[in-house]
Order: structure tokens, then sequence, then C-alpha cells
């Protein structure tokens, strides 16, 4: 008959071995006179078997039923359960029995020789994926100084990956254990995870996007009126708050400026912004494939597919100019060209200067009869204007050079809107 003594068993244990189960074991094997014949630490490898498949004494067998990961039992087995009346060579012969001392999982990191110690001190690991025998030959993306990623059911991960990630929430932390014939199976992989090792993998899920996904738009903020939505071409101002999915910030703004559809902004805030008032605030999460995708960005230092939180709040909202279009009229636009140039040309010397020009589109633009492009300067814009006709660069501007459109360019502005 097997005599099993439990020297220690872990408070809670969530499986015990049952016919049928791959176990990985540290032993010594001793003669009842005490003599050592055999240990599985002088092979620096645990022994590793099936249970109650044939592959083991019978005893020995027996022995394992039941067990518990990291439980400790000293194992008595009689010769007809062992190697019977005729021994098996070397040192165990005839005898009437043998001991065996075994620790399944894991070996001890104490500091002991793996028969003595406090209970609870079999295992030992570091975030990542260390081995269930508690060795050095973990992996860790702390270690790497970036996250991994990956796609779920896409089989890019190992199979228990894929089924312990399922259902987890952002911000989770989970241990996720997994036996080998989930993980890299009977060969192994490199020289860190040995053949049919048990995984164990503590990782935190920092965030994630389904490639169908689209921004999530929460308004934590109700503007008091709202006078017209934001559309596409529209100018905007706002303040804004980036940070990812655990609260770290990469990036804050003073009062930004853009103009929607002009690719100005990623495709992900501009749908984000879509449609928002002046004095709203919301919040924003963008995934990757309309934010800065698997590349990522320096500066700010964004990795790749993050998935970003922004928080907006809408100053202003102003009708933005067609595309390439720096000047354009409203309303009590001159006749033509020639009226024009004679009312911008204050010393009537038939030629106009920058500041001429200036003074002159400033009260228009006051009298709210002309527009100049929004996100730039007043003076940046006419003097981009002035530059761009005075093709002899002799800092004037004849009638011939100059090429203010007229009334095809009138067109009545929509009500902006600002805070």
């Amino acid at each position: 008959q097997v005599d099993i003594q439990v020297v220690w068993k872990p408070g809670d244990c969530k499986r015990e071995v049952k016919s049928g189960d791959f176990v990985r074991y540290h032993y010594y094997g001793m003669l009842p006179d005490g003599r050592m014949f055999d240990n599985s630490y002088e092979r620096n490898g645990t022994y590793d078997s099936y249970v109650g498949s044939g592959w083991l004494i019978p005893g020995m067998d027996e022995g394992l039923m039941g067990a518990c990961l990291n439980e400790h039992r000293l194992i008595t087995i009689p010769p007809t359960l062992a190697y019977g009346v005729d021994g098996t060579g070397g040192w165990v012969g005839g005898f009437p029995g043998w001991m065996g001392q075994m620790g399944w999982g894991v070996p001890r990191v104490d500091g002991t020789d793996g028969l003595g110690g406090s209970p609870g001190g079999w295992d030992r690991w570091v975030g990542g994926y260390p081995r269930v025998d508690g060795t050095d030959g973990c992996s860790h993306s702390y270690q790497r100084n970036r996250t991994y990623d990956t796609y779920v059911g896409f089989k890019r991960v190992i199979p228990g990956m894929e089924l312990g990630l399922l259902g987890a929430c952002m911000g989770e932390r989970r241990v996720i254990t997994l036996p080998p014939h989930l993980a890299y199976g009977e060969p192994g992989i490199g020289k860190n995870i040995p053949p049919s090792a048990s995984l164990v993998f503590d990782i935190e899920i920092l965030d994630f996007h389904n490639p169908n996904d689209e921004p999530e738009v929460v308004v934590t903020h109700e503007a008091p009126e709202c006078k017209r939505k934001l559309a596409s071409s529209d100018f905007v101002r706002y303040h804004y708050n980036g940070s990812f999915m655990d609260g770290a910030v990469f990036d804050s703004s003073g009062s930004r400026g853009n103009t929607l559809g002009r690719g100005e902004l990623v495709l992900g805030v501009e749908r984000g912004l879509m449609g928002m008032c002046v004095g709203e605030v919301r919040k924003v999460v963008i995934p990757p494939h309309i934010g800065y995708g698997e590349q990522g960005r320096e500066d700010p230092m964004i990795p790749g597919s993050a998935v970003l939180l922004f928080t907006f709040r809408l100053h202003r909202v102003e009708e933005s100019l067609p595309e390439g279009y720096l000047f354009m009229w409203t309303n009590g636009a001159p006749a033509d060209a020639g009226e024009a140039f004679k009312l911008i040309d204050e010393d009537q010397d038939h030629r106009v200067s920058l500041p001429e020009l200036t003074s002159y589109m400033l009260d228009q633009v006051e009298r709210g009869r002309a527009r100049l492009r929004p996100g730039m300067p007043a003076d940046d814009v006419i003097r981009k204007m002035f530059r761009s006709q005075d093709y002899n660069d002799d800092r004037h501007l004849s009638i011939d050079e100059f090429t203010l459109k007229m009334s095809d360019d009138v067109r009545m502005s929509h009500a902006d809107d600002e805070l």
C-alpha cells in the first residue's frame, strides 16, 4: 500500500491532479535506509509525465493523485507498486520499498535544499509570463519598455492567451495560467520555455479596440445655448487634453485652431468634434485606426496601436473660406477690380503699398464687408496676399498686378458663434 504524508499543502487549491493530467514535478528518491538513489534537481530539470496512463510506476501514479499545485508530499511505495523484487539496476535493488519526496509544479526558492523551509516558499515569479517552476526564464514587456500589441481571434497569440484575454476590461489585471497544450506544447520554444512547460502570465489590459470601432463620444457639459453645430469646413478654436486609457497624459493645449475637413486633424478627432456646440465639453475615445495607427507618433510620443482619450472644450466656431482662399467679400463689394484699386490707393500714386492694402482690408473686415482666412493673424494673411501679387518684387502692386477677385467671390456668411 502506498503511504502518503502531506508535508505542506496550499490553502487555496483550485485543482487537484487526476488521471490523464500531465504533471511536472521535482522529487528526491531515497531507499528505506536513507540512501538517495535519484533526484530531479541534479538533472537540472523537472520530471514530466502523464498520470494514470501507465507512464509511471503504479505507486507514483497513486501517490500523485489528488495533489495540488505547489503541494509537498512524502510518498512511501512498496516494491509491488515500485520496481518489484528484481529492482531496476543501479541503486534500486530488490528492497522492500522506496521513499520519494516530491513537490509538484514548482521548486523551492527560499535557499533551502528543497526538503525544508517554511510553507509558502515554493514559487517565485515576476510580472510577464514566468514558468510555473519558478526559474528565471521570464519575459516581460516592462523590460522591453513597450506594450505587447496583438489581435485576439486571429491566431496571432498562443491559444491559451486568446482564451484568457476574452472578456477582460480596460484597466483589468489578470493572472492567467496556461497548461502546455494551450501554450508552447511538448517542444517548448527557445531557451527560456522548456518542453511541456505550464506558463503564468501576469497581465494588465491597458486598452483594446476593434477595427470597426467608431469614436466614442460622451458629452460631459452641455452648452447653455447652441446657435449652430460644428460642421465640416468650419474653423474651430478649442482646448484639449489627450491621455491614454490608463490616465497618463501625453499632450494638452492652450487654444488651438483648425479647419475641419482639410486633413489638419486625424480622422478620429474630426469625427469626434462634429456636431459640437460652443461651450460644450465632451470626451472622445479614438481607436488607433482613425488615430495615429500602428506606427504611432514621435512628438508627442504616442505608441503604435494606442487607444486615445481626448477631452475637448469648444470656444469658437467660424465658417472657413474655400480651399486656397485668403480673402472673401461678404457684402458691399466694389463694382470691379479697378474701383477697388482706386479705393485702396489712398495717396493716388497709381500703386498700392502693403500698408495701404492692410489698412483697407482691416477696415472692410471691421465693417463686416469682408472676411479673412481664419486661423492666421490678419497681418500675416494680408502680407501673404500682397506678396503673391507683387510679381516684380518692387514692394508695390500696379493695376496690372492687382488681381483681387470681385463679385464672383461675394458670399453671405453663416452666423459665427463664440464663447
